[in-house]
């Protein structure tokens, strides 16, 4: 199955599993649905009490990492509601579990003020080293597609910025070619360090 239709088939089902969708909303765009805010604050509240039970940094342990962002699939469908590293991690749940799916990796790219991070999922038709993942505007276009519900929430559900208008058919659904993702993000701001988060091979 071409892993374009496979990342839109993955974000429809996240967007069913969250039907309040995220809170995090760009400025410009219209509100986050009723009951969003409330619900993603129960989120945070479980992640936030994860991290303090472990007494650590979560981002230092590869395993303890891997734990969280499983959680983080459970805390989501509960509350309904999640913002973007919720929904990576179900999208990466909902992919681990496709065959056809060679490489599976949950990322993250910062702003370069540090205030905030944007979560991701990227898909291959081939293994991709995860060492040499640094710029996504160098990334290998004809095997490599970036699941977003995220995004896709964003542009269909809470519409007002005018560069959305330049979203194609795959992208209104969340699959995106990693120059068009690069350049998404930057109009967003997230232009600061790229990191990995957890992989699957």
């Amino acid at each position: 199955m071409d892993h374009r239709l496979i990342a839109k088939i993955v974000t429809q089902r996240v967007t069913e599993l969250l039907p309040y969708g995220p809170a995090n909303i760009p400025e410009g765009c219209s509100p986050a649905q009723l009951g969003a805010e409330e619900r993603v604050q129960q989120v945070r509240f479980n992640q936030e009490s994860f991290i303090h039970k472990k007494r650590m940094n979560v981002s230092r342990n590869e395993e303890t990492m891997t734990e969280y962002l499983e959680k983080n699939v459970g805390w989501g469908i509960l509350s309904r509601a999640g913002n973007c590293d919720v929904m990576a991690s179900i999208a990466y749940k909902l992919l681990a579990n496709t065959p056809s799916v060679r490489s599976i990796i949950q990322m993250q790219l910062e702003r370069k003020n540090g205030e905030d991070s944007h979560t991701f999922v990227v898909l291959s038709k081939m293994k991709l080293e995860t060492d040499s993942l640094t710029s996504i505007i160098g990334w290998d276009s004809e095997n490599v597609v970036i699941c977003d519900p995220w995004l896709s929430c964003i542009q269909i559900n809470h519409p007002g910025l005018i560069w959305f208008i330049d979203f194609d058919e795959h992208e209104l659904m969340g699959a995106y070619k990693p120059d068009r993702f690069y350049w998404h993000m930057d109009d967003l701001n997230y232009d600061g360090k790229l990191s990995v988060l957890r992989s699957l091979d």
